[in-house]
């Protein structure tokens, strides 16, 4: 087709099809290289400190949590408490509770030392003085919540669909899909719909749908239950789940004071206006 229409039409055709493909890509390839080097041009606003790593935080941080993530991890084979037969043992006690005691003390001197880093007016590792904030520790708390009880039904129910009911990994998946579908709608449509509705009221509310659906899950579950236990309850926590994650991120934060200003990530979706 594309020869018969050159041969008929002769050097015009040939033009016309240069013109409109090879050379409007090379111009097109000509207009990212302008700004690829104009882009290489610009020049970041000067930074007036560079702080410098806190390493003796970032030691003592990690080897806290280490410490007790390993001692849990080892459980199943140390015992919590009391050593199992034929299991290593501190002082007649399990490895495990000695690790986990050891990382919070390491944590503990963490704490200590950030104090410390911030009396002298250098930059700390963590702004330790946010937890004094009550919104802040508030949201904590709630964000602590809601993704515990998130990855426990992640967990629990396709487990209960695939071993119990003995579903396949397709069918365990559309079961769980009425959850993603309610906390998306939920965490995208209540800033749209709802922008001044209240953060608290709209955290209120996502915490009761959230505990609905877990009691109905509770109330539902039965020798001879089927799958269809689990769709009314995955509709309430998801809508739980997403009303929780619009309340905490939907809005700027607000700051204490004078200070705190540079703390990214979760410090702005947890203080958060009354």
């Amino acid at each position: 087709m594309i020869n018969q229409r050159l041969t008929a039409r002769g050097p015009d055709a040939v033009h016309s099809l240069y013109r409109n493909n090879v050379s409007g890509k090379i111009e097109t390839d000509r207009d990212v290289m302008a700004i690829l080097a104009l882009a290489c041009r610009v020049q970041d606003a000067p930074v007036e400190t560079r702080p410098r790593l806190d390493l003796v935080g970032a030691v003592l941080s990690a080897a806290g949590l280490g410490l007790a993530v390993f001692g849990v991890l080892r459980s199943s084979t140390w015992g919590w408490v009391l050593p199992k037969p034929g299991g290593p043992e501190v002082l007649g006690l399990s490895p495990t509770i000695v690790l986990i005691f050891a990382g919070l003390f390491v944590l503990w001197l963490f704490s200590v030392w950030e104090h410390h880093v911030g009396k002298r007016g250098a930059e700390p590792l963590a702004r330790l003085s946010m937890l004094g904030n009550r919104q802040f520790t508030g949201g904590l708390v709630m964000f602590f919540f809601q993704f515990l009880i998130q990855a426990g039904l992640f967990f629990t129910i396709p487990l209960y669909l695939s071993v119990a009911l003995a579903l396949s990994a397709i069918d365990t998946g559309i079961k769980i899909i009425p959850l993603s579908v309610t906390l998306l709608n939920a965490a995208a449509g209540i800033p749209r719909f709802f922008p001044n509705i209240s953060p608290r009221l709209v955290g209120q509310t996502g915490l009761l749908a959230m505990f609905a659906g877990i009691v109905w899950l509770f109330a539902s579950i039965d020798v001879h239950a089927g799958a269809e236990i689990v769709t009314v309850p995955l509709l309430l926590a998801g809508l739980g789940i997403g009303a929780l994650a619009s309340a905490a991120l939907r809005r700027r934060s607000r700051m204490p004071p004078g200070q705190m200003v540079s703390q990214p990530g979760l410090s702005s979706g947890c203080i958060q206006p009354k």
